[in-house]
């Protein structure tokens, strides 16, 4: 004798299975736009991935070409929550969409690009193909041995700067700087909120690099884990 299924059974049985995919299904989307990204600042193109040169300064602005060779279709950050997404040419980490990339006068647009920014100082953003490998060194010994002719000093937030030396008073600079002592463990013990510099050595290179000094009222630090003598106060103060 055949037993006869009850219908009403059936139907809340399907009823809770559709209510468990969909809260499954509900709980993935959930997780995936929970899920924080934290980008490198990059773009992609056809010729490849392009990151941020985060300490690269233009010498020369008047060097951007006004040759597009890309444009951001896609901006990732705040759209894109899938850790496992892979990027695709037109996308950026950052840049709106519809930034414009420029060729840069002497590199090859396959090797560098700029984008314009006022947040910059020059006006202009750099990103460098991760297998270009023909930028100017930026390691602080490298540029001493360059003997720059000019320092530029800029308050932290500002793309204009508040003094620039050269001549005696520039290698002075540069010499202070080189001679900061190594001090690694050092904790601030001031509540006064340190203020921010940016120090732009001239060496002629068409890509110049900029370091960060820090002054806490108490001490002042180049590169976070070298500490200066007091008397490199002096070139801070507005003229």
């Amino acid at each position: 004798m055949k037993k006869k299924i009850n219908s009403k059974n059936s139907i809340a049985i399907a009823l809770v299975l559709l209510a468990c995919m969909t809260l499954i299904v509900g709980c993935a989307d959930w997780q995936h736009r929970a899920t924080v990204i934290d980008w490198v600042d990059f773009v992609k193109t056809d010729d490849g991935t392009y990151t941020n040169v985060w300490n690269g300064v233009l010498r020369d602005p008047d060097t951007v070409m006004q040759d597009v060779v890309g444009k951001v279709r896609k901006k990732l950050d705040g759209s894109v929550h899938n850790p496992a997404y892979r990027s695709k040419p037109g996308d950026a980490a950052f840049l709106d969409k519809g930034t414009e990339l420029y060729r840069v006068k002497g590199f090859a647009p396959e090797d560098l690009v700029a984008v314009q920014s006022d947040d910059d100082i020059g006006g202009y953003r750099l990103y460098a193909n991760d297998e270009y490998d023909g930028l100017p060194k930026a390691d602080f010994k490298s540029i001493v041995r360059a003997k720059p002719s000019s320092v530029s000093v800029y308050a932290f937030d500002e793309v204009q700067p508040s003094r620039v030396v050269s001549g005696e008073q520039g290698k002075l600079l540069t010499e202070m700087l080189r001679q900061a002592v190594y001090t690694p463990d050092y904790l601030s013990d001031t509540e006064q909120e340190p203020a921010s510099y940016q120090i732009v050595f001239d060496t002629g290179e068409p890509v110049l690099y900029r370091f960060y000094l820090t002054d806490d009222g108490d001490t002042v630090r180049f590169r976070s884990d070298y500490q200066v003598k007091d008397d490199i106060r002096d070139f801070l103060k507005l003229p």
